[in-house]
């Protein structure tokens, strides 16, 4: 009689998705990076869903951004997904002499626009 043990650990990395997988990441959000105190525009900010540096953009010089929908590789065990399909990753904004800032993106899988405030760091 044949081991299953092939065939088990197979299935095991299947079923827990413990294989590459290409994914969407997000969506598209337009936005503005301002300072908190100042309500000036800050440039140079780097904004970019969190943990996946390849999704980096960074503002220009009146603080607007653009973060297009990423497609992605995970090699991770469990997904989360929401009811729309779309895994909406947190999102980090940080610029030198600021104070790091992650949002969440709203659950609607329609653009969106934001305005993030960055505090200066004492």
């Amino acid at each position: 009689m044949k081991r299953p043990l092939p065939i088990v650990l197979w299935l095991c990395c299947l079923l827990t998705g413990c294989i590459p997988m290409r994914m969407a990441v997000g969506k598209r959000i337009d936005g503005v990076v301002v300072d908190v105190e100042t309500r000036a525009p800050i440039a140079g900010a780097h904004v970019m869903y969190q943990r996946r540096s390849g999704t980096i953009v960074m503002t220009d010089s009146q603080g607007e951004f653009t973060l297009e929908r990423q497609v992605v590789t995970f090699w991770h065990p469990l997904l989360p997904v929401d009811y729309f399909g779309l895994y909406h990753h947190p999102v980090l904004v940080c610029a030198p002499g600021y104070k790091s800032k992650i949002f969440r993106p709203r659950a609607q899988p329609e653009p969106e626009s934001v305005r993030v405030e960055l505090a200066a760091h004492r």
